[in-house]
């Protein structure tokens, strides 16, 4: 008895020291894409009182992943890359066309409607979210292929 209830406390601690975020996310989407750039929108929801800062991501069939934001500059809105997007204690940052998203980088296939792609979330301090992302064809751009 006792040595079961040591190997359920070993791999309860074990889960709880892997680093999952406390960060969790609503309305998670990607964008269809018809070239080899697409982006990824969802609500990152931090019910903590600290802080949390997302660093990155990875995306299966994707070269690399980059955390990008709109920003207006003398009335000429233009896309650049951020190193982090910050998610303050007990608050909400929607990541949304216009706005922050992440932008997928030199796709190996299309993201076609309907299909799920496998997302990893990169947070400060090594901890991580894995989400299964939606592809839907709101806001599809045909001309370019940015977020």
């Amino acid at each position: 008895m006792a040595s079961r209830f040591g190997t359920g406390l070993l791999i309860w601690m074990s889960l709880l020291s892997a680093g999952w975020a406390d960060v969790t996310v609503e309305n998670p989407w990607a964008r269809a894409s018809f070239g080899p750039n697409s982006a990824l929108f969802m609500t990152l929801v931090n019910p903590m009182e600290a802080s949390e800062t997302l660093i990155g991501a990875q995306i299966g069939g994707c070269d690399h992943v980059e955390l990008h934001n709109h920003i207006e500059t003398h009335g000429i809105f233009r896309m650049v890359e951020v190193k982090e997007i910050v998610v303050p204690g007990r608050c909400k940052v929607e990541l949304k066309p216009g706005g922050y998203h992440l932008m997928l980088m030199a796709l190996k296939a299309p993201l076609l409607r309907e299909e799920n792609v496998s997302v990893t979330l990169f947070f400060k301090g090594g901890k991580t979210l894995d989400l299964v992302v939606p592809v839907k064809t709101e806001g599809v751009l045909r001309c370019c292929d940015g977020g």
